[in-house]
């Protein structure tokens, strides 16, 4: 069974790209976040692999519906009768789009250098990253090593390939009907870990060794707050894992479902605990390299998030970590995960 978690390197000016304009004021990456998005060229990140992708099968389903031309032809060339269908395979791979414009890779992959150095001389925590790439050629080599790779890209999607059997009563003869297509998945940044428990009940947890951010986003304040979240996220994860493992060792389960619940409400936590953290630290990076960087921006941003249902508890850990500081939020759930968790409860029933 398997379950997706779905969310030290010297980081010196050395390994910085050159700028036209000084490193201490990104303003000018503000504008280029506000470009229309580029959708080519599109190069492959990975192979393809066999996983089933909901929001794949369901656009292939949106596909069917709209083509009835091409249900009838199914129909008729199976006979007539009544039609049925069946997955036969799905596989997927992560696809992106470089970024080409030199002035604005310069600029997003030294940002997001120095808001790293920023938060960890602050937080006090070690730096999980090896090294920091903007993405230029397809299959990029992933390093075996312990350290985490950030690959920076403009735009990420996820191309898939499914093929369909067609059939009626008669289950001798079917049609089989290959799709692909790519779709652009809004991640803006990401960092997964899988849950996998073993056929003796052992629960182990694969981490991936990189994270994809690309620059690009709708809000500008969702591309530039991703080097603070996903920072948060890399060094709070393995405490996240804790708290999964000791309720599903305490758990009676029977269901796969079940483990996903119970994943899915602690990513929750996580999210919302690592929203409180950039509540507090993006006013902090405002203040160090842009100039009037609009407030209605982190409205508009706060506002987006909280019509997804993983960051349901966003507001209460923004008043969690405010009330409490954010250095003892982060020393509480690394000592007790579940102590944060109540802290969360209890803000949403008081709305302290």
């Amino acid at each position: 069974m398997t379950v997706a978690l779905h969310s030290s390197a010297n980081l010196s000016a050395d390994t910085t790209d050159a700028l036209p304009e000084t490193a201490s004021n990104y303003s000018r990456l503000v504008n280029f976040i506000r470009l229309e998005d580029k959708v080519q060229p599109i190069y492959a990140f990975n192979d393809f692999e066999e996983s089933i992708d909901k929001t794949g099968i369901n656009d292939t389903k949106q596909y069917f519906s709209e083509r009835k031309d091409l249900i009838r032809k199914i129909k008729k060339d199976l006979g007539g009768g009544s039609l049925r269908w069946k997955l036969d395979n799905f596989k997927q791979r992560l696809v992106f789009v470089p970024e080409t414009r030199d002035e604005y890779a310069a600029l997003y992959k030294n940002y997001c250098i120095d808001v790293i150095d920023f938060i960890l001389r602050e937080t006090r925590l070690d730096n999980p990253y090896t090294q920091i790439k903007t993405l230029q050629h397809e299959d990029p080599d992933i390093p075996k090593t312990q350290g985490i790779t950030v690959f920076l890209v403009h735009n990420l999607a996820r191309e898939y390939r499914g093929t369909y059997s067609f059939f009626n009563e008669n289950p001798k003869k079917e049609i089989k009907i290959s799709l692909r297509g790519t779709r652009f998945i809004g991640e803006i940044g990401s960092y997964s870990s899988m849950l996998e428990i073993k056929r003796d009940g052992t629960i182990e947890f694969v981490r991936n060794n990189y994270t994809i951010w690309q620059n690009s986003a709708q809000l500008p304040y969702n591309a530039l707050i991703v080097p603070i979240e996903e920072t948060f996220h890399i060094a709070l994860r393995p405490q996240t894992e804790r708290a999964i493992r000791d309720e599903l060792n305490n758990t009676a389960l029977s269901k796969i479902n079940d483990v996903e619940q119970i994943v899915e409400q602690w990513v929750a936590v996580e999210e919302a605990l690592v929203g409180g953290l950039v509540d507090v630290f993006f006013p902090k990076i405002l203040a160090r390299y842009f100039e009037n960087f609009p407030s209605v921006e982190i409205e508009r941003g706060l506002e987006s998030k909280l019509r997804i249902k993983k960051y349901r508890h966003l507001l209460e850990g923004i008043r969690v970590v405010k009330n409490t500081g954010y250095q003892a939020a982060v020393d509480i759930y690394s000592r007790n995960p579940n102590k944060l968790k109540e802290m969360l409860i209890k803000a949403k029933n008081r709305k302290i």
